[in-house]
């Protein structure tokens, strides 16, 4: 059966809530949720480099075609590899937790990945697998990386931006690969009309869906919903910030979370991502007069590149605080490097 793989255009996309909403499904493996991020896609290109090296061995007399249809197939067994893999995984981490007992179904493996690298490469290693590409108003992206991650609203606009062109490229260059692209303000607004649209993509049986259950799941990983901090605390996430489910509340509105912005906000968000939005369908926020103080605003954050040193004085101060060393500091340091 064929993988669904998900791919969301940033981290706070919302890839965990399109997770637990299709593996309710019942043609769908529910113990998918033990299986974390993958990041297969995200690295792939290091599997393309090693496929590249590899044929180069290869004697040359077949020609050009056949060996280019060589490394295909070696792609394609190379994915078919890691799609064993997390099935293996799945089964490992369900008998890790205690449930084995009567054998399971075999049910559609559904993944996830908050990241749209390498997303050109999917089809060439992936080619039975059936692909879900997650879009978010970057504005709400935005602000819950800030609550989450602490991140500068600039550098978290451009890395934003930097994904929505990669999806960009993705659909000039490859009109004719199966894949469906799916708004998450689509989704969470009209759950049932667009989750059928989903399973007629996935070839799933639309009818055997419970929506009422879709329609009150609970809340994974909000960045307003905060609780007491998770037993095992992460340095770069916000205090109370958790991947438990809680109960949706009848005001939880994940919509709008930039609504509070003023101008500034806005100005610097369009200088450097706003074109993506109305690619998207999402309307940007703007005003008139003074275009050219706000021109000069931006261009000056530019030069000076403040949103990244103001990311890397924000990393480095973390790091200070969570260090007991400066061994320790150093080391970390060598590791993410």
């Amino acid at each position: 059966m064929s993988p669904i793989f998900i791919l969301g255009i940033f981290p706070r996309s919302g890839t965990n809530y399109m997770h637990d909403l299709i593996r309710m499904h019942p043609e769908c493996d529910p113990e998918s949720a033990v299986l974390h991020e993958d990041h297969l896609i995200a690295n792939a290109h290091l599997l393309l480099k090693y496929v590249n090296a590899v044929s180069r061995w290869w004697k040359r007399r077949w020609g050009p075609a056949e060996l280019e249809a060589e490394r295909d197939a070696l792609c394609a067994e190379l994915g078919n590899g890691l799609v064993s893999f997390l099935a293996s995984q799945l089964e490992r981490r369900t008998r890790v937790a205690g449930k084995n007992g009567d054998p399971r179904p075999q049910r559609r493996l559904v993944t996830k990945t908050p990241s749209v690298k390498n997303l050109e490469l999917f089809s060439k290693f992936f080619p039975a697998g059936q692909l879900l590409i997650l879009v978010r108003d970057g504005r709400s992206v935005v602000e819950s990386s800030v609550k989450t991650f602490n991140q500068p609203y600039g550098y978290a606009a451009r890395e934003w931006a930097r994904a929505a062109r990669v999806i960009q490229d993705f659909q000039q260059a490859n009109p004719a690969t199966p894949y469906l692209l799916v708004r998450y303000e689509d989704l969470y607004g009209d759950v049932e009309n667009e989750l059928r649209r989903i399973f007629d993509y996935l070839h799933l049986d639309a009818e055997a869906y419970d929506y009422r259950s879709a329609a009150s799941l609970p809340v994974r990983g909000s960045s307003t919903l905060r609780g007491k901090p998770a037993s095992k605390r992460f340095s770069w996430v916000a205090g109370g910030v958790h991947w438990d489910p809680i109960e949706k509340p009848a005001d939880f509105d994940p919509i709008n979370r930039w609504s509070a912005w003023g101008r500034s906000r806005h100005e610097r968000f369009n200088w450097l991502a706003g074109e993506y939005l109305g690619r998207f369908g999402y309307a940007a926020k703007t005003y008139s007069g003074s275009r050219v103080f706000w021109s000069a605003w931006n261009v000056v954050q530019d030069v000076f590149c403040l949103d990244a040193a103001t990311w890397l004085l924000r990393r480095i101060i973390r790091r200070l605080k969570t260090s007991s060393s400066a061994g320790e500091l150093f080391a970390s340091s060598r590791q993410r490097k």
